[in-house]
Parts: C-alpha cells; structure tokens; sequence
C-alpha cells in the first residue's frame, strides 16, 4: 500500500496533544513535587482533595510519550531502510546548547550563582547517547533496529501479534518498569512502537471502511473510554503520591499497575481516534507540531528545567495552597508550551538550516576529494 507523502494533521494535532501531556507532567514532576519552602508531606497533606485529584490528572508525561513512540511505530512499520538521523542528533546538540548557554546568561543577569563546571559545557556533544534526553537516546537506539525489527513484525499473523503485545506488556513494559533503571525508558519505547506499528497494520484499513454511523459510534466509545482510563491513571497516581501508607507494598502495588495499565489503554483508545478523523493537511497544525521535538529539548534540558519551573515561574508545592491552582497551573503549561515553541521555530529557521546545509556539503566535498 502506497503511503501519503504530505503531513497528515490528524497524526500532527495528536504529537501536539502528547507534548503538552508531558510538558504538563514536569509542571508538576519538577515544580510542585519538587521546590518549596515547606516539605511536600505536609503541604500535599494539608491541601484540598481536588488540587490533588488535579495534580495526578496532570502527570501525563508517560501517556505522551507511549503516544509519540506509538506514532513513530505507526509510520515506521513499513520502512525496509533505517531513517536518517543526522538531523535529529544535530539539533540535540545545538538546542542543548542554546538552552544551556541561556540558563547562564539568565542566572549572570539575575546575579545567581553559577553552579557548573566547565566539563558541563562538554554535555551537549554527548545528550543524543547520554540519560540527559533519554527520550531521545531511546528513540535513536529504536531506529537503527528498525530494518530488523520491522521485517520480524510484518512477517507474524495479526494473532501472533496480539500475543507478542500481550506478552511484552507483561514482561518488558510492566515488569521492567516496575523494576526500574535505565532500560525502563527503552523498553518503554519498544513496545508502544510495536503497538503503533500493529494499528497501521491491522487497524487503519478497517477503520476507514466503516459507515459514517459506525465511525461516529466507534470514535464516541474511544473519547468515553480514554477518558475513563484517564481517571483510573489519575486515581493510581493519587494511590501512590497521596493516600493511604506508604509503605505499603499492597498499595504501591495497586497504584502501579493501575497506572501502566491506564497509560496502556488510553493511549491505545487515543491513537485509534486520531487514526480514524482524516483532517487532511493543515499547515497551522503542522507548523506547530514541527516544533515538539525542540519544545521537549529546551524545558527538558538539565541545566534549563530548573531555572524554568523553580526561578522563572517560581512553581513550588506552595501552589498547592493558592486558591487559583487550577489556572495558574494552566497558564503556566501553555507559557513554556508556546514560548518553546516560539524558539524552535526561530532555531530551525536561522541555526538547524543552514548548519544541515553546511554538513551537507562538508561531507559532499569530503567524498568528492576522495
């Protein structure tokens, strides 16, 4: 089956989504559970039931990235060749670069001292293959095995499939992250890769053959499911970070499994909606979803993300107490969404093209001399 060239904006609007999903987990991952005065027992203990309950339904970090490594398996199944990564490593570099540089420049204006050595500045030649952006290492690690990877796949029967997915999700996706460690966000990648890669296998075309009717009642079911899902990912959530004895096991036990599984089911519910709207080509949406890679790469950086969440916007578990939470913690997600986005669309323009230009050519006289 021939694959459409152009962008399609179903699959764009939806990175989008998932980069505000993550954008709004490090609200709350780097800001509220981390900086403040008072120690965070006390405060989340003493704030209101709701501004909980709203915390957990914001930690969506892991909900966005199983959708992002789930569009990347979607488009990539079909690929026989290893897709280029000399863009995506050279943007690493220079976006965690810029971002590195401006954290400094900001803490030298607002005369704060300067944590750093000069082995800091080394960092940014190294985040395409280091923990900083694991995301990015993963993704990295998840293309150069997709030659191998995809010819396996597309040789197995739709059952042989289902069962495949069955069984990493036991295995890989829920014991190893259970587990922990390194190979948490790798493992991660593989197998919501492979989910995305069996719904542009087996689901896609069905999809498209249903009734005005029946997609309409199937898309209605999707949205009521992901959003059922989303509760019970934020009720795990408040299981592990609010209620109850922490220690536990039980409990910890409870709350984890409802998490991954939750995460699982509404990403899937998610992608399958997305998969089955057709909005055609929209280059606002596509101008916007070009820029989450660099959205994810500047308030992501090490350097970057505390001066951003904990001097910038100063978000602490104080928040917790304020009685506009709700809108603080909305504007504060949409400021750094769009200000990032700003920035990387000014990067791209004036920095990533001409550097690729001129690698390019660097490497075409270094061939040509040869």
């Amino acid at each position: 089956m021939e694959r459409i060239k152009e962008r399609l904006s179903s699959f764009e609007l939806l990175r989008i989504i998932a980069m505000l999903f993550i954008v709004s987990s490090h609200y709350v991952y780097h800001g509220v559970l981390k900086n403040g005065a008072n120690p965070l027992p006390e405060t989340w203990i003493s704030a209101p039931t709701w501004k909980k309950i709203f915390s957990c339904f914001l930690i969506q970090g892991e909900l966005g990235v199983a959708v992002l490594f789930m569009i990347s398996g979607f488009f990539l199944i079909r690929k026989e060749r290893m897709k280029s990564i000399k863009r995506i490593v050279i943007q690493t570099v220079l976006w965690s670069w810029f971002a590195t540089s401006l954290t400094v420049l900001f803490k030298i204006f607002h005369r704060k001292n300067l944590e750093y050595k000069i082995s800091d500045f080394l960092l940014p030649f190294f985040c395409p293959v280091s923990s900083e952006y694991w995301f990015v290492t993963s993704y990295l690690i998840i293309v150069f095995c997709t030659p191998a990877l995809n010819r396996v796949l597309i040789s197995l029967s739709r059952k042989q499939y289902i069962i495949l997915i069955a069984v990493l999700f036991l295995s890989e996706y829920l014991i190893c992250a259970f587990i922990g460690g390194k190979m948490e966000g790798l493992a991660r990648g593989f197998f919501f890769y492979i989910c995305g890669g069996f719904i542009s296998l087996y689901l896609t075309d069905k999809l498209k053959k249903f009734s005005s009717t029946q997609k309409i009642i199937c898309q209605s079911c999707l949205i009521l499911s992901f959003l059922i899902f989303l509760l019970f990912e934020a009720i795990g959530y408040y299981i592990l970070y609010g209620i109850g004895d922490k220690s536990s096991h039980f409990l910890t036990i409870i709350g984890f499994c409802e998490v991954k599984t939750s995460v699982f089911l509404a990403a899937a519910c998610l992608f399958v909606f997305f998969s089955s709207i057709s909005l055609g080509s929209i280059g606002l949406i596509n101008t916007i979803s070009s820029s989450m890679f660099g959205v994810y790469l500047l308030h992501e950086n090490v350097f970057a993300s505390p001066v951003i969440w904990g001097e910038v916007f100063d978000i602490s578990n104080g928040q917790l107490l304020s009685k506009i939470y709700a809108w603080e913690a909305m504007i504060s997600i949409l400021m750094v969404f769009v200000i990032c986005s700003v920035i990387d669309f000014l990067l791209q323009k004036f920095l990533l093209l001409p550097v690729c230009k001129r690698t390019e050519k660097f490497a075409c006289d270094i061939v040509l001399s040869v």
